[in-house]
């Protein structure tokens, strides 16, 4: 099963999709480092409607996806957490 980074810890797909909305600024250093060996990534910051704080969206190619770098979390507007394989290419 692919391990997820959330919050400085390896855990499973299931309990990522538990997790996924309070994703850290920690987490969002995997995308600058996306950029530095060439693959696309942007951040968008959002709003969460329930006025629990910012959500940060990662917003990446689905090249990056395919190579199993980064997990899809939802449909449209997805979250992604950065995959065990990810983390490889990224250190």
């Amino acid at each position: 099963m692919t391990k997820i980074l959330i919050n400085g810890n390896w855990v499973d797909e299931s309990e990522a999709t538990k997790q996924i909305k309070i994703l850290t600024k920690g987490e969002r250093k995997f995308l600058t480092a996306l950029l530095k060996i060439g693959e696309p990534s942007t951040i968008k910051r959002i709003s969460e409607v329930a006025g629990m704080g910012t959500v940060y969206c990662y917003i990446v190619s689905k090249n990056v996806e395919k190579k199993g770098l980064v997990k899809r979390f939802g449909g449209r507007g997805a979250l992604f957490g950065l995959t065990e394989e990810g983390y490889k290419a990224i250190t």
